[in-house]
């Protein structure tokens, strides 16, 4: 089970250095990944996307959302291929062309491993309009591998659909977070 006591006061609207985690869910619907070898608990309101796990391309090995339609709001896990820590990881993503405008960087601990994450805005065009949102990448190193997960937080700028307001997610997020437990510790 992973530390639920953040060293710092917790912020709802935000992740922040050792403050990734929440409390788990005291209900919910526990997802499996044998491929990351994790299980989450995921609150009400979230579910599973298995139509975009486990196939090519952009498509995830676990994802999970809330919301609907282009204001929804998603996280998608992947096992990293880079041989680096969760902080040197966020370091190089960073670094990286097309990583968004950098907003905040921290290190925590997610179900007992090290994690790094860092938060940009992007913004996008399709035939809907223009979009701008925020996005957390966020690693955990865990037996020497690292897992990168994007969090995907609802567009700003996008059609007017029920959006669910960022603190909200955020708080599903550390919880989900929370819940987070290893196959082999």
């Amino acid at each position: 089970m992973a530390d639920v006591t953040p060293a710092v006061t917790p912020n709802p609207a935000a992740l922040a250095p050792n403050d990734c985690v929440g409390a788990p869910p005291s209900a919910g619907t526990k997802v499996h990944s044998a491929r990351l070898g994790t299980t989450v608990t995921l609150p009400s309101g979230w579910a599973e996307n298995p139509s975009m796990e486990g196939k090519s391309g952009l498509q995830a090995t676990l994802e999970f959302e809330t919301g609907t339609d282009l204001n929804r709001a998603s996280v998608s896990a992947d096992p990293f291929t880079l041989t680096k820590t969760a902080h040197d990881a966020v370091t190089w993503e960073i670094s990286q062309p097309g990583s968004g405008t950098f907003v905040l960087r921290g290190d925590c601990t997610i179900a007992r491993s090290p994690a790094a994450f860092f938060e940009a805005t992007i913004q996008f065009t399709l035939m809907q309009g223009t979009f701008q949102g925020d996005v957390y990448a966020v690693y955990i190193d865990h037996r020497g591998a690292l897992i990168r997960l994007l969090i995907d937080l609802p567009s700003s700028l996008g059609p007017v659909t029920p959006m669910p307001p960022r603190a909200s997610v955020i708080t599903d997020v550390k919880s989900i977070f929370g819940s987070w437990t290893w196959d082999k510790p």
